[in-house]
């Protein structure tokens, strides 16, 4: 099959993603056709490490707190570890430096997102005003996009996001500074408006400000 579009490759990869049974090595041809994808991650050569035995699909924990399938190298030492097919389409195979810092941000608040899904009480969508069922995917969403949020916070502390420093844990980053990561969860405590709204919603919404 020839892909001429990254369209084409992102459908082909969903549709992989979305047919495939959890927890069982991929064929071998949708094992080549993924490899040809992620050998333009980053972090390939230490991701694969002493060598891929297969691939498979599993549950990973998104930064809104909520499972999405993903990719996972099984190793052939039987090690095992995630990587982001989204990550290896990016130009370079990585995303940039403000998207990562921020993404390290939403991981240092992510105790404060859970509590709100933990302590959540469907009723209205506040983004499309209807009603919130028992069936509805579910986000936390910020009434303030977050950039907006962390962005201003950098202002207080006299920072810019090439000043942050991080950590990478696998599937999310943190901060190295860690009397930075306090501030900037204090700062998230005091400021930031949390609601319960649709997944499809708040998806809709802009994620990054523009640079």
């Amino acid at each position: 099959m020839s892909l001429n579009t990254q369209k084409e490759v992102i459908q082909k990869i969903h549709d992989i993603i979305d047919t495939t049974e959890m927890y069982t090595p991929l064929d071998n041809n949708v094992f080549c056709f993924l490899l040809q994808v992620l050998k333009h991650h980053r972090y390939y050569e230490s991701k694969v490490g002493v060598g891929i035995k297969h691939l498979e699909i599993r549950w990973n924990q998104n930064e809104c707190g909520k499972l999405t399938k993903g990719l996972w190298i099984i190793r052939t030492d039987s090690t095992e570890i995630d990587i982001s097919w989204r990550l290896a389409l990016l130009p370079n195979g990585e995303p940039s430096i403000k998207e990562m810092v921020s993404s390290a941000a939403r991981y240092e608040t992510r105790a404060q997102i859970d509590l709100v899904y933990r302590n959540e009480s469907r009723s209205v969508c506040e983004l499309c005003h209807t009603h919130i069922s028992q069936y509805d995917e579910i986000h936390v969403d910020h009434i303030q996009v977050f950039e907006e949020l962390f962005s201003n916070f950098l202002k207080t502390v006299h920072m810019t996001y090439s000043d942050i420093k991080i950590h990478h844990l696998g599937l999310e980053n943190e901060f190295v500074d860690r009397d930075i990561a306090l501030l900037w969860s204090q700062y998230h405590m005091e400021y930031a408006t949390l609601r319960i709204v649709h997944s499809k919603c708040n998806l809709k919404r802009p994620r990054f400000l523009s640079n």
